[in-house]
């Protein structure tokens, strides 16, 4: 019973250390709401009107990526201030000290595209034609 004890207490810190890596709530709930900000700072900013905007390139008021949260620092990895039909990708990097130490999410977007793209430009066309209301 002693042994067990003994590697009980020793595996479980180490397991534990290694058993929840990146999937950390804390920080993908961080990165989508920055990923919603940064999309919304691609449309806002689209300097030749082709519904191609401007990924941020740092942060603001709009884009917080320079605010930690309790365990983890945030970062631009790819794509900073290129056009949005081009990759983004936010980092959150764990901070020392905390029992995310070290770990490491990135999340990708490929390009801005889907819903909110398609509903800019669906609502610069005519209405399809139809039966008219007379």
């Amino acid at each position: 019973m002693v042994i067990v004890g003994v590697l009980a207490a020793i595996a479980i810190p180490h397991y534990g250390a290694h058993a929840d890596p990146p999937r950390n709530p804390e920080a993908t709930e961080h990165i989508a709401r920055l990923m919603v900000a940064a999309k919304a700072v691609a449309l806002q900013n689209d300097p030749d009107g082709d519904g191609v905007g401007r990924w941020p390139k740092q942060a603001s008021h709009a884009f917080p990526i320079d605010q930690p949260t309790e365990q983890f620092t945030y970062r631009i990895v790819q794509g900073a201030g290129g056009p949005s039909d081009r990759p983004f990708a936010v980092q959150a990097v764990g901070k020392e000290g905390t029992r995310v130490a070290g770990h490491v999410l990135t999340i990708w977007v490929d390009e801005l595209k889907g819903p909110t793209r398609t509903a800019r430009k669906t609502a610069r066309k005519e209405p399809p034609p139809g039966p008219s209301s007379r």
